[in-house]
């Protein structure tokens, strides 16, 4: 069986450089506050895991971590850590700043070396790098039941909205290994 690093190094999707504390280059943009979730809220792809797509929204989604490791539709890799680059190694994408506005979906792109691409993480948010008053931020009200899980996965919005007010506990992050 072939080891992560090894096919990640085959397939040209290795980071270029991973925060120490990361040492497999994997780590889940997980939210503080766990809000209707005792298992936590997740960035997500929408999609099964691996046949997840890069082309849809992301969503705040249970964290798979409990299963035992995690999924690459949550799994991304972190580079640059001031102008963090968040990328899903496993499907060549990277969390898309450039195209923030305000309310608007938190979308992927293919990764490139183009600084417009990245956001920040300033240690709690994650904000569009040239777009300092948006945060990525997971939607208010209920959550949905996801397809999936025993007990059943919960399911909400992202989008990029202004930074604090009653949305910041929804606004705040941490990435985990």
């Amino acid at each position: 069986m072939i080891s992560r690093a090894s096919l990640y190094a085959v397939l040209g999707l290795v980071a270029t450089s991973v925060a120490p504390a990361f040492a497999d280059g994997l780590a889940e943009i997980r939210s503080q506050a766990s809000l209707d979730e005792a298992r936590g809220y997740c960035v997500d792809m929408i999609g099964s895991q691996a046949r997840a797509s890069a082309a849809r929204p992301l969503q705040a989604h249970t964290c798979y971590a409990y299963q035992g490791g995690i999924a690459v539709d949550q799994g991304v890799s972190v580079e640059d850590a001031g102008r963090a680059v968040l990328r899903f190694p496993h499907f060549g994408v990277c969390l898309d700043g450039a195209s923030a506005r305000s309310g608007g979906s938190v979308t992927l792109r293919p990764c490139g070396r183009d600084a417009s691409a990245m956001v920040a993480f300033d240690g709690s948010r994650i904000l569009p790098a040239d777009k300092s008053d948006l945060c990525l931020t997971i939607a208010g009200g209920a959550s949905r039941r996801g397809n999936g899980g025993t007990p059943p996965h919960l399911i909400r919005g992202l989008s990029w909205e202004s930074c604090g007010g009653a949305a910041a506990p929804r606004q705040e992050w941490a990435l985990r290994p």
